[in-house]
């Protein structure tokens, strides 16, 4: 008996640029008196075979506004032009410029995943490219149904591995794309994004990274799927030419005193212990003093929100403190009322800060807690102020306890920012420019920890 197709499942083969022949050769057996549905020909289309594959969907002409991209810039695109692989280069170079170069210029449909701020590779698509005839740019997940192929796709990982949704969401997932763009590559080195790149039908693939370095052999995984390093953007050129901002780096160590390790535990004490959060607020005062709008990172959510407390009860302005619970909107009010405050004010963050987030106003970072051997974690955060801006002189100043185990932590991200360029120091507290005298009655502080790590969740890491 004659397959005849639904409406919809005509439209799937036009899309995917197959023919009937592909459901004869499959042996399909329709339902419905022979009517081949949309999702069973859909059901067919996940089952066959990866391969790197062209689009045959015709794409507009993108034009890039080429005033505003950098000499260095279009170099790193000839260099990696209709090619897979790594391209690392530092925070503030304009990675997702030179990604979106190489995706309009390789031709074709094109999917960017990133890991959390899909809508600002969207922004800067609108910023720097214009299309003749328009542009069909989608989302993913932002579901209005079965439409329009589109010419570029945006995701974040965590999305585009979820179970489908909707139709539209499948696919997505199945087209063939020219090119595709791995955004801060170190984090696509996980297991679940590793499997997400195996099953991706794309002729060309991009790993972008200000740090090709993780503290586990995954990288190596993922350089056998998309290919060795294509350029490797030399940080100290673009800080002499201007392009990128030279940041001082400070470790400062203050006394440790053992006073909350019957409540809290050690590792916990070492962060939160009353001499380095008096340290901590006198650093916030004299920074912004200077003009300085600085962020404060912390990895753990209970020493994040008990900080941030304890800085605005000192009187330090605070805008928001950012975590991965943060609601998308409250997050961007946060870091706009950040970014206008007058005078200036401080914002904190979690890990969900380390990176693609863009806060051009910042020119301060103080490491709080930080208690992991993480190098890529520590230049992604210098990576959150090396942008160029009006402000004051860039300064990241990582706060230390005075313990033997913290401080050899510290020592092995040192020794990496160090070669790669980055200015260093180490100094004890007192022996530095933001020297205090340490007030020793600490009992109320105590108190107040204690009251409060009664009523809070233990729930503490993201």
């Amino acid at each position: 008996m004659a397959i005849s197709l639904s409406v919809g499942a005509q439209k799937l083969l036009q899309l995917f640029g197959l023919d009937t022949g592909f459901v004869a050769t499959n042996g399909v057996k329709p339902l419905n008196g022979g009517v081949l549905t949309m999702d069973m020909l859909m059901s067919l289309i996940e089952t066959r075979p990866v391969t790197p594959m062209c689009s045959p969907h015709k794409m507009p002409l993108w034009v890039v506004r080429p005033h505003i991209v950098r000499d260095y810039q279009w170099y790193v695109t000839k260099l990696s032009f209709r090619k897979s692989g790594f391209i690392v280069a530092p925070c503030g170079s304009g990675k997702t410029l030179m990604g979106l170069l190489l995706a309009v210029l390789n031709g074709g449909r094109f999917l960017v995943l990133t890991t959390r701020y899909a809508k600002q590779w969207k922004t800067t698509l609108d910023h720097f490219f214009f299309s003749f005839g328009g542009s069909r740019v989608r989302m993913f997940g932002d579901d209005d149904g079965f439409c329009e192929p589109p010419d570029a796709v945006i995701a974040t990982y965590h999305a585009f591995i979820a179970p489908a949704q909707s139709m539209m969401a499948r696919v997505l997932k199945q087209l063939p794309y020219e090119t595709v763009i791995l955004d801060e590559a170190h984090g696509a080195a996980a297991r679940t994004n590793l499997q997400l790149i195996d099953a991706l039908h794309a002729k060309y693939k991009y790993a972008l990274t200000a740090t090709k370095v993780r503290e586990d052999a995954e990288l190596e995984k993922l350089e056998a799927r998309v290919g060795p390093t294509l350029v490797e953007v030399d940080r100290h050129i673009l800080v002499a030419q201007g392009f990128v901002a030279d940041v001082t780096c400070l470790h400062l160590i203050v006394e440790y005193t053992p006073v909350l390790e019957a409540i809290v535990g050690r590792t916990m004490s070492l962060a939160i212990q009353p001499f380095k959060t008096q340290l901590l607020c006198s650093v916030l005062q004299k920074l912004m003093k200077q003009g300085h709008r600085p962020l404060v990172f912390c990895d753990d959510l209970f020493c994040l929100n008990w900080t941030a407390r304890i800085v605005k009860s000192s009187g330090i302005p605070v805008t928001g403190v950012i975590s991965m619970r943060t609601p998308h909107d409250d997050r961007e009010k946060s870091i706009q009322s950040f970014q206008r405050a007058d005078p200036t004010a401080v914002l904190f963050l979690s890990r969900t800060g380390d990176e693609a987030l863009d806060i051009p106003g910042a020119t301060a970072g103080i490491v709080f807690w930080n208690h992991w051997a993480s190098r890529r974690q520590i230049v992604q955060r210098l990576g959150r102020i090396a942008r160029l801006s009006d402000g004051p002189s860039p300064v990241f100043i990582i706060l230390l306890s005075d313990d033997t185990k913290e401080l050899e932590v510290s020592t092995h991200r040192e020794i990496y920012l160090k070669n790669h360029g980055f200015a260093t120091m180490r100094s004890r507290q007192e022996d530095s420019a933001y020297s205090i005298t340490i007030r020793r009655g600490v009992d109320a502080y105590v108190d107040r920890l204690r009251s409060t790590w009664r009523g809070e969740s233990k729930t503490t890491h993201e």
